[in-house]
């Protein structure tokens, strides 16, 4: 049961430090957070698949960022 939904890790952080919550972040996030009295735990089972979004203007991307696209698709294209 998600009783709030908070803006920010920091504010996440913050709540769980205080004793007030119980959070879910990923492990970039645990890595860099330095929080103290605060420990996190990998979740048991297998890790689900993240579904990440390219998020642009509905133009014509320039050259720099068409080729950033063409390197996610073959990346993305490799992995599958």
């Amino acid at each position: 049961m998600v009783v709030q939904h908070v803006a920010t890790f920091d504010v996440m952080m913050a709540l769980v430090s205080a004793g007030l919550a119980l959070g879910l972040a990923g492990a970039a996030h645990i890595t860099a957070s330095r929080e103290p009295g605060v420990v996190g735990r990998p979740l048991a089972g297998r890790s689900p698949m993240l579904t990440t979004y390219l998020l642009r203007r509905d133009t014509e991307p320039s050259q720099a960022l068409a080729r950033f696209i063409e390197r996610l698709a073959s990346q993305w294209s490799d992995d599958t």
